[in-house]
């Protein structure tokens, strides 16, 4: 939504959607990762555009979901996030300037990185 959402667009009175990025940026940063797998992907394809674009709360969405399944099940999701060449969209939005991108970033790579060295 947030990518063909236009700047000057109002969705309702009083709401852009500079307040709806300021809003889920926000509610990222306050989700635990569930104690359950919450949902299923056949593949990462949909989240290299999320990734790429210059919204860093859409970066920290998509972020937290492959998180969040890697976290459930690395068996099945962190070579899918290899296979389809995730990984590399990853390291390259790690910018300082954006906390809460670097952050959830780091974690991802870090979880990919133990999920090798333990041997799969």
């Amino acid at each position: 939504m947030m990518l063909e959402w236009s700047d000057s667009e109002m969705l309702l009175p009083l709401c852009n959607k500079e307040l709806m990025l300021l809003k889920l940026k926000e509610a990222v940063r306050n989700w635990d990762l569930p104690s359950e797998e919450l949902v299923a992907y056949r593949s990462f394809d949909p989240f290299v555009e999320l990734l790429e674009c210059p919204m860093p709360a859409v970066q920290m969405w998509a972020l937290w979901g492959m998180l969040h399944v890697c976290s459930r099940n690395a068996k099945r999701y962190i070579p899918l996030l290899v296979d389809d060449g995730v990984m590399e969209n990853v390291q390259r939005i790690m910018d300082p300037s954006c906390e809460g991108v670097t952050e959830l970033a780091q974690k991802l790579l870090n979880a990919a990185k133990d999920f090798q060295m333990s041997g799969k």
